[in-house]
Protein backbone atom coordinates (compact mmCIF):
# COMPACT_ATOMS: atom_id res chain seq x y z
CA UNK A 1 0.00 0.00 0.00
CA UNK A 2 3.29 2.46 0.97
CA UNK A 3 4.49 1.71 -2.99
CA UNK A 4 1.00 2.96 -4.30
CA UNK A 5 0.72 5.86 -2.42
CA UNK A 6 4.30 6.74 -3.49
CA UNK A 7 4.34 6.08 -6.85
CA UNK A 8 0.32 8.12 -6.40
CA UNK A 9 2.13 11.33 -5.31
CA UNK A 10 4.86 10.91 -7.94
CA UNK A 11 2.42 10.86 -11.02
CA UNK A 12 0.30 13.73 -9.25
CA UNK A 13 3.88 16.06 -8.93
CA UNK A 14 5.01 15.01 -12.67
CA UNK A 15 1.38 15.91 -13.82
CA UNK A 16 1.42 19.11 -11.36
CA UNK A 17 5.13 20.22 -13.07
CA UNK A 18 4.13 19.66 -16.33
CA UNK A 19 1.31 21.79 -16.44
CA UNK A 20 3.56 24.49 -15.05
CA UNK A 21 5.63 24.40 -17.65
CA UNK A 22 4.83 26.99 -20.12
CA UNK A 23 6.17 27.94 -23.39
CA UNK A 24 6.56 31.67 -25.04
CA UNK A 25 8.56 33.19 -27.27
CA UNK A 26 9.61 36.99 -27.27
CA UNK A 27 11.33 38.85 -29.23
CA UNK A 28 11.53 42.83 -28.74
CA UNK A 29 8.39 43.94 -30.51
CA UNK A 30 5.92 40.60 -30.12
CA UNK A 31 5.25 37.56 -27.88
CA UNK A 32 3.92 34.58 -28.92
CA UNK A 33 2.50 32.66 -26.12
CA UNK A 34 0.77 28.82 -25.74
CA UNK A 35 -2.14 29.09 -23.19
CA UNK A 36 -5.67 28.42 -22.13
CA UNK A 37 -7.96 30.95 -22.11
CA UNK A 38 -9.12 32.34 -18.59
CA UNK A 39 -10.84 35.50 -19.47
CA UNK A 40 -14.86 35.23 -20.18
CA UNK A 41 -15.36 34.29 -23.82
CA UNK A 42 -16.57 31.32 -25.35
CA UNK A 43 -13.64 29.59 -26.91
CA UNK A 44 -12.55 26.23 -26.19
CA UNK A 45 -10.54 25.29 -22.77
CA UNK A 46 -7.65 24.05 -24.68
CA UNK A 47 -4.15 25.76 -25.93
CA UNK A 48 -3.86 27.86 -28.03
CA UNK A 49 -0.93 29.71 -29.70
CA UNK A 50 -0.88 33.86 -30.33
CA UNK A 51 0.89 36.15 -30.89
CA UNK A 52 0.75 39.83 -29.37
CA UNK A 53 2.35 43.11 -29.86
CA UNK A 54 4.60 43.32 -26.55
CA UNK A 55 3.39 46.02 -25.53
CA UNK A 56 0.93 47.39 -22.28
CA UNK A 57 -2.12 49.55 -23.74
CA UNK A 58 -2.20 50.16 -19.30
CA UNK A 59 0.99 51.61 -19.06
CA UNK A 60 1.83 52.25 -22.52
CA UNK A 61 5.17 50.63 -22.48
CA UNK A 62 6.38 48.63 -25.06
CA UNK A 63 9.08 45.21 -24.12
CA UNK A 64 7.52 44.80 -20.94
CA UNK A 65 4.93 41.57 -20.84
CA UNK A 66 6.31 38.89 -19.62
CA UNK A 67 4.52 35.21 -19.95
CA UNK A 68 3.02 33.71 -16.88
CA UNK A 69 5.73 34.70 -14.03
CA UNK A 70 2.84 33.86 -11.36
CA UNK A 71 2.44 30.21 -12.37
CA UNK A 72 -0.97 30.08 -13.39
CA UNK A 73 -2.74 26.92 -14.69
CA UNK A 74 -3.96 28.50 -18.29
CA UNK A 75 -0.74 30.99 -18.67
CA UNK A 76 -1.41 34.63 -18.70
CA UNK A 77 0.69 37.47 -19.64
CA UNK A 78 1.62 39.77 -17.27
CA UNK A 79 3.04 43.63 -17.73
CA UNK A 80 6.53 44.11 -15.54
CA UNK A 81 5.68 47.43 -15.24
CA UNK A 82 2.68 48.05 -14.07
CA UNK A 83 1.69 45.05 -12.96
CA UNK A 84 -1.57 44.01 -14.99
CA UNK A 85 -2.37 40.69 -16.05
CA UNK A 86 -3.76 39.27 -19.79
CA UNK A 87 -5.52 36.33 -20.96
CA UNK A 88 -2.52 35.19 -23.43
CA UNK A 89 -5.55 33.58 -25.44
CA UNK A 90 -8.36 37.12 -25.84
CA UNK A 91 -5.66 39.46 -24.57
CA UNK A 92 -8.46 41.00 -22.47
CA UNK A 93 -6.71 42.50 -18.92
CA UNK A 94 -8.02 40.61 -15.83
CA UNK A 95 -9.08 43.22 -13.57
CA UNK A 96 -11.34 42.44 -10.90
CA UNK A 97 -13.85 44.91 -11.91
CA UNK A 98 -14.10 43.72 -15.75
CA UNK A 99 -11.57 44.15 -18.78
CA UNK A 100 -10.01 47.82 -18.62
CA UNK A 101 -7.86 47.13 -22.05
CA UNK A 102 -6.97 44.40 -24.41
CA UNK A 103 -3.78 43.50 -25.97
CA UNK A 104 -2.55 44.25 -29.44
CA UNK A 105 -2.99 41.08 -31.77
CA UNK A 106 0.59 40.78 -34.26
CA UNK A 107 -0.54 40.88 -37.77
CA UNK A 108 2.03 39.99 -39.87
CA UNK A 109 2.87 42.44 -42.86
CA UNK A 110 3.61 40.53 -46.01
CA UNK A 111 6.03 42.21 -48.10
CA UNK A 112 4.55 42.35 -52.40
CA UNK A 113 8.08 41.80 -54.31
CA UNK A 114 7.69 43.67 -58.14
CA UNK A 115 8.43 39.77 -59.47
CA UNK A 116 4.47 38.98 -58.48
CA UNK A 117 2.86 42.57 -59.25
CA UNK A 118 1.83 42.86 -62.88
CA UNK A 119 2.30 46.31 -63.93
CA UNK A 120 0.33 46.00 -67.64
CA UNK A 121 -2.78 47.93 -67.53
CA UNK A 122 -6.09 45.53 -67.67
CA UNK A 123 -7.18 46.77 -70.93
CA UNK A 124 -3.96 45.55 -72.61
CA UNK A 125 -4.38 42.31 -71.11
CA UNK A 126 -5.81 41.17 -74.42
CA UNK A 127 -3.52 40.19 -77.14
CA UNK A 128 -5.98 42.33 -80.05
CA UNK A 129 -6.17 45.47 -77.82
CA UNK A 130 -2.05 45.19 -77.41
CA UNK A 131 -1.83 44.98 -81.06
CA UNK A 132 -4.15 47.99 -81.77
CA UNK A 133 -2.73 50.52 -79.79
CA UNK A 134 0.95 49.44 -80.81
CA UNK A 135 0.10 49.72 -84.59
CA UNK A 136 -2.02 53.23 -83.16
CA UNK A 137 1.22 54.54 -81.32
CA UNK A 138 3.71 53.97 -84.52
CA UNK A 139 1.61 55.05 -86.73
CA UNK A 140 1.79 58.33 -84.43
CA UNK A 141 4.96 58.43 -84.70
CA UNK A 142 5.53 57.69 -88.32
CA UNK A 143 2.94 60.52 -89.38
Amino acid sequence: MKNISKKLFLGITLIFIMSMISISVVSASTITVIAKPSASNNLPYKDHTKTWENYCPLCHSHGTLVFNPKKTYEGELTCSNCGADYCGVTGKDKSFHGSRAELIPFKEIKKQTTENIDSTPSFLKSSANYLQLTIGTISNIIL
